[in-house]
């Protein structure tokens, strides 16, 4: 009897483990990709952890399934931003990044597998975006101490927070509720060009970035400046051409025929312990 419970807890157990495992859009505060490919090869691909925009010479990028083979996921347009989290170099020397996927709606003329998160896309058609980091690297020496600037603050609607001075991208906000007491801690301060002061947040409740210390909640801020931008070739977004052949629908990087089946046979098993239990007893 007791081994029959066991049986049953650990079925149960891999049941609830499958299904949050492939639900689940992000487990860890690193993004990692969800496919079979990623998952088989963790040890042969490195972290990369930034933006890139996509830019291929024909105007879109061709997302696959896994790095080297024929299958595809989508064809997307120039000029979109994703997260690339990992890198992979084949054996021809190729550098393919893992694009974050998820939530992306593809316009009328892209197309993109249904319920896809994740895929590849060879770097070269990739093009690097300033971000943050780019941002605080470059910038470093004209940082001073933060002393208290915002510390009395009390936040109206949204206490928003900048991906850096002068991109022009809201990368995040804390609501009212927050303001209690709870002051976010500034690491340091930096004056633009046009003598307005921001305050940098490392890490505030999920949130990094730089607030306008004197405008911390103004969507809307005038600046005669504008984002930092990578010295590279951008080619003009184009409509995908050509035909392509979809692979069956994935789920989560798992096919959906695989993952029910998977999911109907522990049920079924567990069914058939539970009868076995109530029987004996």
């Amino acid at each position: 009897m007791r081994k029959s419970r066991y049986c049953l807890s650990v079925l149960a157990a891999a049941l609830f483990t499958f299904v949050f495992s492939h639900l689940t859009a992000f487990a860890d505060a690193i993004w990692e990709p969800s496919n079979d490919f990623y998952m088989e090869n963790p040890q042969d691909c490195e972290y990369e952890g930034r933006d890139y925009q996509t830019n291929g010479k024909e105007g879109f990028v061709v997302v696959y399934e896994e790095p080297g083979k024929p299958e595809e996921a989508g064809r997307i347009k120039n000029g979109k931003r994703f997260y690339v989290g990992f890198t992979y170099r084949d054996r021809g020397g190729n550098v393919w990044g893992a694009v974050n996927l998820w939530g992306y709606e593809p316009e009328a003329d892209e197309v993109l597998e249904d319920q896809v998160r994740d895929g590849w896309v060879l770097m070269e058609n990739l093009a690097r975006i300033y971000v943050g980091s780019d941002f605080l690297e470059e910038y470093e020496k004209d940082f001073s101490d933060y002393r208290g600037e915002l510390d009395a603050y009390e936040i109206k609607e949204q206490l928003l927070f900048w991906e850096y001075p002068g991109s022009g991208r809201i990368c995040g906000w804390i609501e009212t509720y927050f303001n209690d007491g709870d002051t976010p801690a500034y690491q340091y301060l930096y004056t633009d060009q046009d003598n307005i002061r921001w305050a940098y947040v490392g890490y505030y409740y999920g949130e990094k970035g730089w607030v306008c210390v004197d405008e911390p909640e103004n969507r809307e801020l005038s600046l005669s400046y504008g984002s930092q931008t990578v010295d590279q070739d951008l080619y003009p977004p184009q409509k995908p051409q050509g035909e392509i052949s979809l692979p069956a629908e994935s789920f989560g990087g798992v096919g959906i025929k695989t993952a029910l089946a998977a999911v109907a046979s522990v049920m079924l098993v567990t069914a058939l312990l539970i009868a076995v239990l109530f029987k004996r007893k």
